[in-house]
Order: C-alpha cells, then structure tokens, then sequence
C-alpha cells in the first residue's frame, strides 16, 4: 500500500515542479519546499495528492469506456436488417482508435489540470483578492468545461465514423440524440464537480492570524518571517505604484526610488531601506538595523543616567536557516552610581523604538546594568498594522521567504 501512496506522491512533487517553473517563467517565483510553493508575498501552497490530474484521469477513463460502449451497442442496434458482424472484430478494430482517444484525453485532463494550478497559484501570489472566486468557482468550472469538451469530441468522433441510419429525434451538435449527449455530459461533468469543489482543493492558504491593527497575517507555522522585512503592495494609482511598476519596466531602477523607503522612515520614525521589487508590483523593505542601532545608541547617550551603552545584534540560533537575519537587537546599559530604581525603570519606556515596539527588559549582572531586548519580529508586525491604514496603500504584510543574505551589525558602543 505504501508504494502505491509513493507514487502518487511522486506525482504531486512532478506536479508541484512543473507549477513552480511556469511561474517562474511568468516572473512569478516560488520555492518549493517539500509539498509547499512558498511566495515572497507570503502565499503558502500545499500541493497535495487531490491536486493532481490522477482523479481526473481516473475518471475520463471511466467515462471514455461507458461512452465508448453504449455508443457501439446502439451503431450496433442500427444495422439494416440481415446484417451480421461478429462481436470480435468489430471490438479489436475500434480498440486502437479508443487508445488513441484515452493518450488525448489523458494529456489534455493533465493540462488542463496543470493550467487550473497555475492561475490559483498566480492569483493566490499576485492578486491576493480574486485567490478564492479562482480557487472555488473558476477552477472548478475550467475542469468542468474540459471534461464536457472531451465528451463532445469522443461523440463527434463516434457520429463521424458511424454507418447506417441515424434514430429520428433532436440532435446535439454532435450528431447525437441529445438525451445522449446530454447523459454523455452529465456522467463526467457531475463527478468532476464534485472532485474538484469537494476534495480537489488545488491549494492550501496558509491561515490568517490577527496582528495589531486589524492585519490578516499568514500564521507563522506555514513559512518562517524574516525578521524586519515587511512587503508593502502601493496602489497602481498612486505615485509609489507607478514607481515600482517603472522599476519592472526597466524605466527605473530600484536605487532610483529609494527615496520612497526614506519618506516612509521619516514618517514612521523607523530606518528603512527598499531591498527589491518583486514580480507584483511590492516594495520589499527592510529595517536598517545598524541605523536603529545608532540611533537607539544615540538616544541612550543623551540619557543623563546612561554611563555606558553597547548595542549587539545575535547571530541566528542554532538550527535556523542560514542567512536570515537575526530576530532581535540588543541594548545594554550601565546606568551611573547612585541612579534611583525607580530612574532605572523608567529607561525602557524612553528608549522604545517610535513609540511602536517596548524592549523586554532582563537584569545584566550587576543591579546597575540592564538588558533591553528589541523584539524583530514584533516591530514589523507593529509597522505592517501602521503602514495599512495609509490611504495609498492595498495591502502590506511580511515576508515569509527567506533572503540570501544577512544584515548583521557589529556591535557599537558609547
């Protein structure tokens, strides 16, 4: 049983493969990890088994056999009276022109399947809004449609090679009487509605989470967040989204509309800089970590209780993916003799970053030294809720893709 499961395992991995380099060529790529197609944008795909053109082989087969047989038994009904052929060899001269029909539906259901895949996973990346009426209603109809048009074939094919005299009553395009043809229809087009509404999901979203503001966010366990990268989609109207899309028309380059990621630092009180542009139009920005370090180190100097603040920045955890950035900033502080607890506990508060993100706060050893923990992963969260409400922009969210490379700060000191 479980070399069968293999298989068709094996063929969701093909399937998955072939989706990922029709994408890419659309200049929409994903990553492939294990039976997930992963977006920058933050769009999980699972490919699973159900998603496969196997079921819909399956039953073009069935359907291509039943087809074949009740349309032979009535050519054979038809015969003028006094002739007689033998049941043998009719069937083997039919058998090879039934093959022949079974290798074009088989490839034009695996197509037509494989095209069904794509545009979900295109529009799950690039037009996030129209992912579910794809997914659940024009998906389903396209196999639909393939199905009735490979039925229709098979019975022209059958009418145009039948001898004798046709039975009187309505016809179908085709040639058929139409409660034939109309039978024909019904008999694939029923299961594959079923097939592909009920179970024939093409595609896995990876589920929402609430993140402050009111942010839909992909929940964590489907893709790791890199850490201080938010993806900031900017309406097509407006001046940033023209922009970027010149950026895709190779009329600008991505430093030449940096200065949009520095009217947004000024406006957000956070260090950004603009990374790339992706295949949809988004500017993927990042947190300028060695900037907020700065200026985190600036503000702790002006501080008339700091005596002596150094700024780190961790190196990933053991076990994480190499080259993402690390997850958090560290700031620790000396406070001067003689500071007052109560002085000492109001750092924190002074000392949070644009008033979006409070460190965490851990005792450094002596009572006078503290530990402030800036939480990555919480600040672009935080900045994605802020940067959502802004009137010109669609949609903004993280990015659940890893990047090549790191941003680590070497630690700086007062």
């Amino acid at each position: 049983m479980s070399e069968p499961l293999a298989a068709i395992d094996a063929l969701g991995l093909a399937t998955a493969r072939v989706a990922q380099v029709v994408l890419g060529a659309l200049g929409t790529p994903f990553e492939l990890h294990g039976d997930q197609l992963r977006h920058a944008s933050g769009f999980v795909a699972q490919v699973h088994r159900d998603c496969t053109a196997l079921w819909p082989v399956l039953l073009w087969l069935v359907t291509l056999a039943a087809v074949s047989f009740a349309v032979s038994r009535r050519g054979r009904d038809r015969r003028p009276p006094g002739v007689r052929d033998g049941p043998a060899a009719p069937a083997r001269a039919a058998l090879p022109r039934v093959l022949a029909r079974a290798l074009v539906g088989v490839a034009a259901v695996a197509l037509a399947n494989q095209l069904r895949l794509v545009a979900v996973l295109w529009c799950g990346a690039v037009a996030p809004a129209s992912f579910a009426w794809m997914h659940e209603v024009i998906g389903p109809l396209f196999l639909v449609a393939a199905g009735a048009g490979l039925v229709a074939w098979v019975l022209r094919q059958r009418s145009d090679a039948r001898d004798g005299r046709a039975a009187p009553g309505p016809r179908a395009a085709t040639g058929v009487p139409l409660p034939q043809a109309a039978a024909a229809a019904a008999l694939v087009c029923v299961p594959l509605v079923v097939l592909a509404s009920a179970r024939g999901m093409p595609v896995a979203q990876a589920p929402a989470t609430p993140v402050p503001g009111g942010t839909a966010m992909p929940s964590p366990q489907a893709a790791p967040i890199v850490s201080g990268d938010l993806i900031v989609k900017f309406r097509d109207a407006t001046e940033p989204g023209r922009q970027l899309a010149d950026v895709l028309a190779g009329k600008r380059t991505v430093a030449g509309v940096a200065p949009l990621a520095q009217r947004l630092s000024r406006e957000l009180g956070v260090p950004l800089v603009l990374a790339q542009v992706t295949s949809g139009r988004e500017a993927l920005l990042a947190v300028d970590r060695e900037a907020l370090g700065r200026q985190l180190l600036a503000r702790a100097g002006r501080e008339a209780t700091v005596q002596r603040a150094v700024m780190t920045v961790p190196a990933p955890s053991a076990g994480s993916t190499s080259g993402l950035p690390a997850a958090e900033l560290v700031l620790r502080l000396e406070t001067r003799p003689g500071t007052s607890a109560a002085r000492r506990e109001a750092l924190p508060g002074r000392l949070s970053v644009a008033g979006l993100l409070q460190p965490g706060v851990e005792p450094d050893g002596a009572e006078a030294h503290l530990r402030l923990r800036y939480d990555l992963d919480a600040l672009t969260l935080a900045l994605i809720a802020k940067v959502q409400h802004r009137p010109d922009v669609e949609y903004a969210q993280a990015n659940r893709m890893l990047r090549p490379q790191a941003r680590p700060a070497a630690p700086a000191s007062r």
